[in-house]
């Protein structure tokens, strides 16, 4: 979006009034995927000049056109530095616009891309079905005779297999198949992604070393940044993203949701059977944390803690 009143050519001090602009200045564009739900923040910035200067408050409309595309909310009463939220639902596909307009006058136009979703994004509904899992997972765990934390591997496929609404091809409860369960088999990672790179579900995989990986000191940083990679995955594409991944010599296996819908402020989170389990982080703060679960692993079997392995989750 062009900076305020800039887009209309000179603007004298009597023309010049507040304008929109988007809360997180990573942001060009609106990134919506047809027939679902995405939720738009903008601000209001500006000054006014005239008497307008005089206002506290303005009345805020944007226009669009609802053939394209519908939105929740399109008319506020405003304040400069406000934040309004929208949510908006393409009906197609295409580049779409929406004209603002303070106290009924034009001031610019907000662009909405309305594209395919990418197979390794997700929608909050999925995660749903992901944390609910995880949560029984972990009430499972809790009331039920698992051999040291060796649920971790059951937890993490229980939870994709919800995200994936695949219950044919991920461990449920009850497992035996003379006890009604499909019987999958889970022997560590590797193996495991195997078999998820098999049915589909595997976009891409890498791994992260720490910096001990060819000694059994005890590790002092990531070799390469975690969070560099990931933000290669995640760039423009708003949404949730999800890694099954191991630490430890694959000892212990988690997933990893990474909240991708507001660029500014990305937050992951760490699921697995409630031994390590934490939510909502700061994304700038991934590689300090993967460290100190390296760390927190070396301590237990040093010769282990050398690196983590990550698979990045799609649908079919």
């Amino acid at each position: 979006m062009a900076e305020c009143n800039v887009q209309f050519g000179e603007v004298t001090e009597i023309d010049r009034i507040p304008c929109i602009i988007f809360e997180c200045d990573k942001i060009t564009e609106i990134i919506v995927y047809p027939n679902e739900r995405m939720l738009a923040r903008l601000k209001i910035q500006g000054e006014a000049g005239g008497w307008l200067k005089f206002e506290t408050s303005y009345d805020l409309t944007f226009e669009y056109s609802e053939e394209e595309m519908e939105l929740t909310t399109s008319s506020w009463s405003v304040e400069r530095g406000d934040v309004i939220l929208t949510n908006i639902t393409a009906k197609s596909e295409g580049d779409f616009f929406i004209t603002t307009k303070m106290n009924g006058k034009e001031t610019g136009r907000v662009k909405v891309v309305s594209k395919e979703r990418e197979k390794d994004i997700f929608l909050q509904d999925e995660v749903d079905n992901l944390m609910s899992e995880n949560n029984e997972a972990i009430q499972f765990n809790r009331n039920n005779t698992v051999p040291g934390n060796g649920y971790c591997i059951m937890a993490a496929d229980r939870g994709l297999g919800a995200l994936l609404n695949d219950t044919e091809n991920f461990y449920t409860e009850p497992n035996l198949t003379s006890q009604g369960g499909n019987g999958v088999s889970l022997r560590n990672s590797s193996t495991r992604s195997e078999a998820l790179q098999n049915h589909g579900y595997i976009k891409d995989h890498f791994e992260i070393r720490t910096d001990n990986y060819y000694t059994n000191n005890e590790p002092t940083r990531l070799a390469s940044s975690l969070k560099e990679r990931i933000e290669q995955d995640i760039d423009k594409k708003p949404g949730f993203h999800v890694y099954y991944y191991s630490m430890h010599g694959e000892y212990h296996v988690m997933l990893l949701l990474m909240d991708n819908r507001n660029p500014c402020n990305r937050k992951y989170s760490i699921l697995d059977q409630g031994y390590v389990r934490e939510l909502d982080l700061d994304f700038d703060s991934i590689d300090e944390k993967f460290l100190e679960l390296a760390v927190r692993f070396w301590n237990n079997k040093n010769q282990h803690a050398k690196n983590i392995l990550m698979w990045k989750m799609q649908q079919k």
